[in-house]
């Protein structure tokens, strides 16, 4: 038996999280009726499900020109590289200037994807984060490339400049990530935490610095800075999780890049891959903490 958030994703091809909040809207009805309705609830074969789906909400962002650049696009989805400074989506304090805004503004097909505000939105950079970042164009596929997501078929590689020389070659990171309960606005390792494992590669070493390849494997919240951090490397530019570290005028920003993409393509399930060469900020970056280090 399915629970009844996951029969009413399946059968009306919206997201499983769009689904939960009709039925706590009290926009879903069972036949047989049953006392309490809850996502959780599993539905028999002899179950009749019915779903008032409520009108398309207006949606209340005025598109803008917000600069991104495109590396593929199709019917299906877009393949963009997302600059540092650029919130993915609207929210408390970022009201405007966000990808959102500019993708609607660019392209005017994207409508509403699972009656959200974050229409194509399938995943998330941080703020301060660039690099690759896939944008699904209707709903269909979407809901293929979360899957993909969910299912881990998606291949996340960045890359990230980290303080003090490591002494090995690769590092294999197991370790949960939750909130940190002492800070809400950090996540931290923690035994109560969801899983989370990142690869470590070292790419270059500096005297003082090392420049890593970091594969996700998860996708928690600001996972390769939790997990650079806890194993004695957090990243440079990083306040967050970098205090105690030397902050240097010249770096302007969190040294981290998401560098390659690979995914199932929607429509095939073929995978495809994407790389994006590091932003010049970076490149000028490196250069200059090199010549600092050295010096």
């Amino acid at each position: 038996m399915l629970r009844l958030d996951a029969l009413v994703a399946q059968e009306l091809g919206i997201s499983r999280a769009y689904a939960t909040k009709l039925i706590r809207k009290g926009a879903v009805s069972l036949d047989p009726p049953m006392n309490a309705m809850k996502p959780s609830i599993k539905c028999s074969p002899e179950t009749y499900v019915r779903v008032r789906l409520p009108k398309p909400e207006e949606m209340d962002i005025e598109p803008e020109d917000v600069p991104f650049d495109v590396l593929y696009e199709d019917p299906d989805f877009l393949v963009i590289d997302k600059p540092s400074g650029i919130v993915v989506h609207p929210a408390p304090g970022n009201w405007t200037g966000t990808l959102v805004h500019g993708l609607l503004f660019r392209y005017g097909d994207f409508g509403k994807l699972s009656g959200a505000r974050r229409p194509g939105i399938v995943h998330r950079l941080d703020a301060g984060t660039s690099g690759l970042m896939v944008i699904a164009r209707n709903q269909w596929a979407h809901e293929r490339l979360s899957l993909a997501f969910k299912k881990r078929f998606v291949g996340k590689d960045y890359l990230a400049l980290v303080w003090r020389t490591v002494p090995w070659e690769i590092r294999e990171v197991h370790l949960p990530i939750g909130r940190d309960p002492c800070n809400r606005v950090r996540m931290s390792v923690h035994p109560e935490g969801r899983e989370a494992h990142t690869t470590f590669r070292v790419l270059r070493r500096f005297r003082k610095a090392t420049l890593l390849a970091c594969r996700l494997y998860t996708g928690r919240t600001h996972q390769i800075r939790v997990h650079a951090s806890a194993i004695g490397h957090p990243l440079v530019g990083d306040t967050l999780y970098g205090s105690g570290y030397p902050l240097l005028p010249e770096v302007e920003r969190i040294f981290l890049h998401a560098w390659k993409l690979r995914f199932p393509h929607p429509r095939t399930w073929e995978e495809i891959g994407f790389r994006s060469c590091l932003p010049q900020e970076l490149v000028a970056m490196l250069r200059v903490f090199d010549a600092t280090i050295r010096g």
